[in-house]
């Protein structure tokens, strides 16, 4: 008996003597990094308000399992009450259009009788987490006489720009008669490192999602009931299923949660051990840049540009080398380069959301502001 009570005792003193000092580095890396403040409790109960209003959250392309990772969505649900974000400005709503994008759903009826500036990029582009008079694409259709659109979806990569470029602009690009720009817009995390299996997929993958009638356009019948079976697969959706994550997801991003279960020290440890494999490649922008070169080679004016991460919410060893590649990209291929960190500093909070990495509502305008300074040239 004895034995087996010092036996005991020895194993808590081992786990405690390891745990004691890796709760001493959490405690210090909670002071030193800064915390997203996404899921205050004031936003925590305006999204449970909204999940009883019937809401959904706007669903990621980029959070299906892997085996359906080829398979990559333009946006979320179609015509669907949305709620998304909350950074600092309040919880922001808003009704995705008839591709289950961030535009008001009427811009899409006047594409083909006015010039068009089309936003593809990821969550910036997307207006994290401001609200709609905020978005890049608001201020440059406020601001000029062009129909601008939003093709922005939070968690996209370049590789799905290069499948929305592929099977949703390419046949609306073709069927246009005024002059449209597209824009291509990288943040720091679009440097990524390659998957082969992706590319085969989206080089592939040919199949428009888009239908084009006359004067109108819709979603494809097939592709709308294969993306709600996936969601609905992989997702809560009812309001049950999702006041329950919430409730989950609001309990463990409690700070002495993340503190207790030492979330930030696991991080940094996955990063480091992780760190060595990485082989971060130009290459799957350069597919996307490269997409874009052949839908625009006739029919519109190609543009890319950079976001610059802000080095207190998302210091980023790597952007300065990203950068540098993207633009020698824009070189080779002779095609327009709009540098983000002409008007955004690094160093700036005002330039960043109050309470994480995506811009401010003055950073959105300044960047909106810079593209139609480079359109007009």
């Amino acid at each position: 008996m004895g034995k087996c009570k010092n036996y005991f005792i020895n194993i808590f003193l081992i786990v405690f003597s390891t745990y004691i000092p890796l709760l001493t580095l959490e405690i210090f890396l909670a002071l030193k990094v800064p915390n997203f403040k996404r899921n205050s409790p004031l936003s925590y109960r305006e999204k449970l308000d909204a999940i009883k209003n019937e809401f959904k959250p706007f669903y990621l392309p980029n959070q299906f399992p892997q085996k359906d990772q080829p398979f990559l969505s333009i946006g979320s649900l179609p015509n669907s009450n949305t709620f998304y974000c909350d950074e600092g400005y309040g919880l922001i709503t808003f009704k995705t259009d008839r591709f289950g994008l961030r535009n008001k759903d009427s811009k899409w009826s006047d594409i083909l009788i006015k010039e068009n500036i089309f936003v593809l990029g990821d969550s910036f582009v997307q207006g994290q987490c401001v609200k709609e008079d905020y978005t890049i694409t608001n201020k440059i259709q406020e601001k000029s006489y062009f129909n601008t659109l939003n093709i922005g979806v939070s968690g996209s990569n370049p590789y799905h720009y290069f499948a929305n470029l592929n099977v949703f602009l390419k046949p609306i690009i073709e069927n246009l008669k005024n002059r449209s720009f597209i824009l291509l817009v990288f943040y720091d995390n679009d440097y990524i490192e390659r998957n082969f299996l992706k590319e085969a997929e989206i080089k592939k993958n040919n199949n428009y999602v888009v239908n084009i009638n006359q004067n109108s356009l819709s979603l494809k019948s097939d592709y709308k009931d294969f993306l709600l079976s996936k969601i609905k697969k992989y997702y809560p959706f009812n309001k049950d299923e999702l006041t329950i994550e919430l409730k989950e997801k609001y309990f463990k991003d409690n700070i002495y949660y993340q503190i207790l279960t030492l979330r930030k020290t696991r991080k940094k440890i996955k990063y480091l051990i992780n760190k060595p494999k990485r082989e971060l490649s130009i290459y799957p922008s350069k597919l996307a840049i490269s997409k874009l070169l052949e839908i625009c080679e006739k029919d519109c004016l190609p543009l890319i540009m950079y976001i610059p991460s802000s080095n207190f919410w998302d210091k980023n060893v790597e952007s300065g080398i990203f950068k540098r590649k993207l633009k020698n990209l824009s070189n080779i291929y002779n095609i327009s380069f709009i540098d983000g960190e002409e008007v955004i500093n690094r160093n700036n909070l005002k330039d960043y959301s109050p309470n994480s990495l995506h811009l401010s509502e003055k950073g959105y305008e300044k960047i909106a502001n810079l593209i139609l300074k480079n359109i007009k040239k």
